[in-house]
């Protein structure tokens, strides 16, 4: 008997999703997005669930972004519905997490990318580890960050929002609460306890209890950060952050080479339509123009073949010469 990809459980007034395709590192599935959408409806209308907590099975992840191997099977195959299907359900669940009244709890502990940070960044209550490593390295396949990445890094320092979305930079616990995207930093050897906690007394209260300081972070300056992802020219950023000898400039200079010229632009596009439009709502909007546009006029297949499927880590990119969707007001 199949193992349910996610989990659900209920203890008085407390309600618990548990991710559970350990193996694939909780990559999410349409099924999971949609049981965990109807789910969310169902105790959001239940007066008597007054705190629902979210994480994942026991293993390296919380939830290493959407499966992108069955939308590569489905994009190659000319199904592009469901791949946009897909995008559109995710990002409205995204956006259900974010207008929740019920309060919401993410244990972030492990690897977040992608649809992982949309289904914990956008909650009220935002927990990371020592475990967590959290990054956006869709511009690597082919693909933007989407979910609401740009809503979320439009209160971040331009430059460091530049960083993460373009390079795909790994953050760590520290690195996350300072950028806005977790709250709370608790060891992982206290989250079992923690999320007990949680569901017995069935409100966040608990977090504050087994919150410790972070550390130090790893980001740059963000004046340094501003300084070299100024303008809107990858190339010319790339250049800028290889004449400096700091490991994480190198860094970025080689990520920005890796990655798809019609990505990072359109990244760019999607952050600068961002800071001036607060709503979450109006930047999914955008996320799925731009993803359906990756699909069938950007480098999303070659990216995911290159990256995943034949990983041969040599995608053949298409030059930055076509017009990109206008991501408007």
């Amino acid at each position: 008997m199949l193992e349910p990809e996610i989990t659900e459980t209920k203890a008085g007034a407390a309600a618990r999703i548990t991710l559970n395709r350990p193996k694939a590192l909780n990559a999410l599935t349409r099924g999971m997005v949609q049981r965990m959408s109807r789910v969310l409806s169902e105790w959001e209308a239940d007066p008597g669930v007054t705190l629902i907590v979210v994480d994942a099975a026991d293993g390296r992840a919380f939830c290493a972004g959407g499966d992108v191997a069955r939308l590569y099977a489905e994009g190659t195959a000319g199904n592009f519905a469901y791949c946009t299907g897909f995008w559109a359900e995710n990002y409205a669940l995204n956006a259900q997490i974010a207008e929740l009244g019920t309060p919401y709890v993410a244990l972030m502990d492990g690897i977040v990318m992608g649809g992982g940070a949309g289904i914990s960044a956008h909650g009220r209550h935002r927990v990371v580890t020592e475990r967590t490593v959290l990054a956006m390295p869709e511009c690597g396949i082919g693909l933007v960050p989407d979910v609401g990445a740009s809503h979320l890094l439009a209160r971040a320092p331009e430059g460091l929002a530049r960083l993460v979305a373009l390079t795909g930079v790994r953050l760590g616990a520290a690195d996350c609460i300072a950028l806005g995207l977790a709250d709370s930093f608790v060891p992982s050897d206290r989250l079992p306890a923690l999320a007990g906690a949680l569901m017995e007394a069935a409100d966040a209260d608990p977090i504050a209890q087994f919150s410790t300081p972070p550390g130090p972070g790893t980001l740059p300056d963000p004046e340094d950060a501003a300084a070299m992802f100024a303008g809107q020219s990858p190339a010319a950023m790339a250049a800028r952050l290889e004449r400096r000898p700091e490991a994480w400039a190198q860094d970025a200079a080689a990520a920005l080479r890796r990655a798809s010229p019609r990505s990072l632009r359109l990244a760019l596009d999607l952050l600068d339509a961002a800071r001036p439009c607060p709503s979450l709502r109006r930047c999914l909007e955008r996320d799925l123009d731009a993803a359906s546009y990756c699909l069938t006029e950007g480098d999303f297949l070659e990216g995911v073949r290159a990256a995943i499927i034949d990983k041969d880590r040599k995608p053949n990119w298409k030059p930055d010469t076509c017009p990109r969707p206008d991501p408007g007001p």
